[in-house]
């Protein structure tokens, strides 16, 4: 199975998808899994104009996606949608049970990473005949689709990933005038405000898959991959993190923090940076000091958020991609989106509204996507959590100090061997 345009995201732990309702309403884990406009649904009926959604992203808590079906309802007033909610750890292995009796949904709204896992079930329809088929096909970029074996299976409506929030009254006090573009610039920039009395940089830090998720763009952007944890590429990244660790760049009391964690210790103004998402962005607006998002500087992001795919056993298949392809693939949908929750558009034209173009902050994420990276390729993907959580929690040891760069790169090696496509 040759899996292509499927960039396996930085989408695994469960406390940063908890983190994210509370940011941007989605990736919830432990949620009742009932929801639903008018009921909650098990399965795609025959006949009927009921569409039923399998997700982990409560609608309840997700107000941009009831106003998608309500946007739907405006030209389909006969359609009922009907959400089943299932928390994130379960939410693949019950599309495939599913899937084993020939039954499931009619669309799947889940993680990327989860997309060679569900067609090698056969429960993922494949869609390369509609999206082919959609007018629209040229405003997304590579990195919005999954395929697999030549065959299109799922899209992305939105991008979630990180960037360098900076506290910019911090910066002017450190004499600083502007962000920093590469990573030697940070170095330095971070050794100055703390040199100058300030806080450096609120990162996650607990031993978790959540954290990978900050290591993995830096790892990416020195030219270093996960097929190869003793490269020099990637044993420079280990280094420099130790050092920013050991002198004090990296906050004593960041340890065992969550993302929303280091987003809350930055909002108290004590730090001059935070390598977070655009989840926060809306919160971001009620800050009490002057504030600026840039580029993680030396960085390649691996872009997360949500896939939408049909289900092999959809029964009501033209009418789901009616609903996906005219809601969450619409440049009205899009931009919607952006305005409700922060997330990033796919489509070319929507990242260009004026909504989404204009803002200067935003900007950061946007430039992050016209060059992203991916992780070394899975020959398991059931292996996707493992080795994430392995990543996340060296990366932790190396911020305290309780491993070494060459002691963190030799124990990934050998814990995650023959886990990755050789290069």
């Amino acid at each position: 199975m040759k899996l292509s345009s499927s960039r396996l995201r930085p989408r695994t732990a469960l406390v940063r998808r908890a983190a994210m309702v509370a940011a941007i309403a989605l990736a919830t884990a432990g949620l009742a899994t009932g929801c639903s406009s008018s009921g909650s649904s098990s399965g795609s009926s025959a006949g009927s104009n009921t569409l039923t959604i399998w997700t982990y992203a409560d609608p309840k808590q997700a107000p941009f996606i009831k106003k998608l079906e309500s946007d739907f309802k405006e030209t389909h007033p006969d359609v009922t949608i009907k959400y089943l909610v299932v928390p994130f750890d379960q939410l693949t292995n019950k599309i495939i049970t599913a899937a084993s009796t020939r039954t499931g949904p009619d669309l799947i709204v889940y993680d990327p990473a989860n997309t060679a896992s569900l067609v090698q079930a056969g429960a993922l329809a494949d869609i390369t005949k509609e999206w082919d088929g959609f007018k629209d096909k040229s405003e997304f970029p590579e990195y919005a689709t999954r395929v697999i074996d030549g065959k299109t299976y799922s899209t992305q409506a939105y991008v979630n990933t990180t960037a360098l929030y900076y506290n910019k009254d911090i910066l002017d006090k450190a004499g600083i005038s502007n962000p920093p573009s590469t990573f030697e610039e940070l170095q330095s920039d971070l050794k100055q405000v703390v040199g100058a009395g300030f806080k450096g940089i609120a990162q996650c830090g607990a031993p978790t898959s959540e954290c990978e998720t900050q290591a993995v763009a830096w790892i990416l952007g020195n030219g270093g991959n996960y097929n190869d944890f003793q490269s020099p590429d990637v044993k420079k990244v280990f280094q420099d993190w130790y050092d920013l660790g050991k002198a004090g760049a990296l906050g004593a009391d960041s340890v065992g923090w969550t993302q929303p964690d280091a987003w809350s210790a930055f909002t108290k103004g004590d730090y001059a940076f935070t390598q977070n998402g655009n989840w926060q962005y809306q919160s971001a607006k009620d800050l009490t000091f002057k504030w600026g998002v840039a580029p993680l500087p030396g960085g390649k992001v691996a872009p997360g958020g949500e896939g939408q795919a049909l289900g092999a056993f959809s029964k009501n298949r033209s009418l789901a991609w009616d609903y996906l392809s005219s809601t969450w693939l619409s440049k009205a949908g899009q931009v919607q989106t952006f305005e409700m929750s922060g997330s990033i558009p796919t489509r070319k034209d929507a990242q260009a509204d004026p909504s989404v173009a204009n803002d200067p902050n935003i900007v950061a994420w946007t430039t992050e996507l016209k060059d992203t990276g991916t992780r070394s390729e899975f020959k398991d993907p059931s292996d996707y959590l493992k080795a994430t959580t392995a990543v996340g929690q060296q990366w932790s040891a190396l911020r305290q100090g309780t491993t070494t760069p060459d002691a963190a790169a030799s124990t990934l090696a050998d814990s995650l061997k023959g886990v990755f496509v050789s290069k």
